[in-house]
């Protein structure tokens, strides 16, 4: 927000160079243009993604499908601020140059087996699942272009201050999963599924989870028993309870981090000199494992004149576990926190 005064100049006499603040209360309120004016900005970002498959019947019921998602994305940040600027000019300008590059995948093989054997119908899928994450993330950082700023990002190295930060990431993951269907007579119905995940942001010992669901339906309003209506159509009651996992942690969560940096040693002598250090800023936690939620579900769908009118009643209870949270640390340790699984929400 600017507060400027209606008689303030934006410009000075010669109607072409920006005044440092339209007011003249110089670090007060600087111009609002000289953000616009005096600054070299690029910024995009490329993205491409695309799903490739492909399927076929086996036979006897049996069916495969395989599917391949990479995904691209390419991203440019390049900023620059000129002496020219009020509040750079000490500096003698400044500039950043910032590329990123991302590229992951997820690959997914199927089986699915559909049969039915008069009123028993069985469905069945099995799945294999691998994936993987990579990025690479440079930025350059300078100052004090001499003898002059006018190529601002495109020459970097032409500062005194250079700074240059690489983060490069990698992750991986994979999951088995079994899942089977059954329907006797339309109106019976039972599932069970079961998954077993892997994610390589967790502690060594404990990469995987397993999770499992089971449920139960009955279409009570198709049974001969049930009176036959003109305004009831559909009644279902419906029976669940199953586990999953929760992963959203930082791909490198789980170990240690070495952190590097200067310091200045001054000798007996009085001379200054610059020392590199570098010490363990995170404490490793290698029994880091899956946050697991178990839920109980209880459920009940009604239709009314064909279904034109619906009704959904579900009461369920949730309980998780093994919480991924920051554990505060004795500072005698000499760290502030770590990664734990610690306490329950219910």
């Amino acid at each position: 927000m600017v507060n400027a005064s209606p008689y303030g100049e934006l410009y000075d006499a010669d109607g072409k160079t920006l005044r440092e603040s339209p007011n003249d209360d110089l670090g007060n309120n600087l111009n609002p243009f000289n953000d616009n004016v005096y600054a070299n900005r690029l910024q995009k970002n490329n993205t491409f993604f695309g799903t490739l498959y492909a399927k076929g019947n086996i036979g006897y019921g049996f069916s495969y499908q395989v599917n391949f998602t990479p995904n691209f994305d390419f991203y440019r940040y390049f900023n620059s601020f000129s002496a020219k600027h009020p509040s750079y000019r000490v500096r003698k300008g400044v500039a950043t140059r910032t590329t990123a590059t991302t590229y992951n995948w997820q690959i997914d093989n199927i089986i699915n087996f559909d049969r039915t054997f008069g009123q028993h119908q069985i469905n069945a899928t099995f799945l294999l699942n691998a994936e993987k994450f990579q990025s690479w993330r440079e930025q350059m950082d300078n100052e004090g272009f001499d003898p002059n700023d006018n190529l601002s990002y495109h020459n970097m190295g032409n500062g005194i201050k250079p700074i240059l930060v690489t983060d490069d990431q990698r992750s991986t993951g994979d999951a088995l999963m079994g899942r089977i269907n059954y329907t006797y007579a339309g109106r019976y119905n039972i599932m069970g599924l079961v998954r077993r995940d892997g994610y390589s942001a967790f502690g060594l010992q404990n990469p995987r989870g397993t999770f499992g669901s089971v449920g139960v339906s009955w279409s009570f309003a198709d049974e001969k028993f049930f009176p036959s209506t003109n305004w009831f159509s559909t009644g279902k009651l419906r029976l669940s309870y199953g586990s999953n996992g929760n992963r959203d942690i930082g791909r490198y969560q789980a170990i240690s981090d070495l952190t590097t940096g200067k310091y200045q040693y001054i000798s007996p002598a009085g001379v200054v000199t610059p020392v590199s250090q570098l010490w363990v800023s995170r404490m490793q936690n290698d029994a880091l494992r899956w946050e697991k939620t178990v839920a109980s579900n209880i459920g009940l769908d009604l239709g009314f004149f064909k279904d034109r009118l619906t009704v959904t009643v579900d009461a369920y209870e949730k309980n998780t576990t093994d919480l991924l949270v920051n554990r505060s640390l004795p500072t005698v340790t000499g760290f502030d926190n770590v990664l734990f699984n610690l306490g329950g929400v219910q």
